[in-house]
């Protein structure tokens, strides 16, 4: 066997290689989005728009899907393995951000310590994704803990759309990405009544769902605060009835356009060929080593807008999948920096462990 050979990862076959392949989908639009903000100075662009207005509910809606038959009865322990796999990550990968990016050096401890209490924030070393997954597991462990009926998730996920209208109205800091709950709740939902819900997951259902996103991403608002309906909203000639209706219309717009997208690509997914998924189920077992480390190298790499976007991409994916790989091939390494559970083979990166198969990252 080649030395490239054992290095690479080997897919269990208890794992969905269509999930697998999503992730990969999702964290390679991540990058994207990355260097997309750095190629333009972070303006909006329909490019920009259109990848994050579904990458990031996908992840959520994913690591949903992947939850259900996986709660356990023990709910301290299920949230420290989760603390374990999502937050020391992301302390460790704080640190250094920091060393990296902060300067003078007196600054690196209110760094750090500003990464713990405010993780929303868009300072060094946020990888706010693993905090606000884990925010979210432990929340949904809590109403679960409540009540074991689908209805209290809903209610959860209805309180979330409450809070996301206060962050917005009152232009809180920090990150709005509380909007990102009810995804989480309808990944788990979706695979809990999936039986019930073939209609709408048939394979012709993908181009109804896809194009469902294209004329409701067209009309209005994919994330907070954004879209045509709130400029329009804001006008002081409407009415206070008709101003309230298009604000509500916008909120759901925000859920409406990203649910079709993440309907019509896992619909797609499943009835893909495996040419097709194969290399993207492999990016998929990498996803928390390329999210941390992507952001390292995007400030570095810029090979220009157009086509020079496609080429920062392709360096940045080829150095954060290297990196990972080598943290991977180190046991105590891959622990701290991917989560990766102790008694995991090293050859394997982080999440190829079946058990690790309930994150998304």
């Amino acid at each position: 066997m080649t030395p490239s050979a054992a290095r690479r990862p080997k897919e269990s076959p208890k794992r969905d290689s269509a999930l697998d392949a999503l992730k990969g989908l999702a964290i390679c639009l991540v990058v994207l989005s990355h260097v997309l903000g750095y190629a333009y100075n972070f303006a909006p662009s329909l490019l920009s728009r259109v990848v994050s207005a579904f990458n990031m509910p996908l992840f959520m809606a994913l690591s949903g899907y992947l939850l259900f038959g996986r709660e356990g009865n023990r709910a301290a322990q299920f949230v420290w393995r989760k603390f374990l796999r999502l937050m020391v990550p992301y302390l460790a990968w704080l640190i250094v951000y920091t060393a990296v990016f902060v300067r003078p050096v007196s600054a690196w401890a209110s760094n750090i310590a500003c990464g713990i209490v405010t993780p929303l924030s868009p300072d060094p070393g946020r990888l706010w994704f693993l905090w606000m997954l884990f925010a979210f597991y432990v929340a949904f462990t809590i109403v679960r803990r409540f009540s074991t009926k689908d209805i209290a998730l809903v209610i959860s996920a209805v309180i979330a759309v409450f809070a996301l209208k206060l962050h917005v109205t009152y232009n809180m800091k920090g990150y709005a990405d509380e909007w990102l709950y009810p995804f989480f709740i309808g990944g788990y939902l979706l695979c809990k009544h999936q039986q019930r819900l073939t209609a709408l997951l048939k394979p012709a259902m993908a181009f109804v769902w896809g194009t469902a996103f294209v004329v409701f991403f067209a009309i209005g608002s994919t994330q907070p605060g954004e879209g045509i309906i709130p400029l329009v909203a804001t006008g002081t000639s409407l009415l206070n009835a008709a101003r309230a209706a298009a604000i509500a219309l916008n909120m759901a717009l925000i859920y409406v356009a990203p649910s079709a997208a993440v309907l019509a690509l896992y619909i797609a997914y499943r009835h893909a060929p495996p040419w097709f998924t194969r290399p993207q189920a492999w990016l998929g077992l990498l996803t928390i080593g390329i999210y941390a480390t992507n952001t390292l190298f995007v400030p570095f790499i810029r090979l220009g807008t157009g086509a020079g976007v496609v080429a920062t991409w392709s360096v940045v994916m080829i150095l954060s999948v290297g990196a990972t790989l080598l943290i991977t091939g180190v046991p105590a390494l891959a622990v701290v920096f991917l989560g990766t559970p102790i008694r995991a083979p090293a050859v394997r990166p982080a999440g190829a462990n079946p058990e690790t198969h309930g994150e998304t990252v």
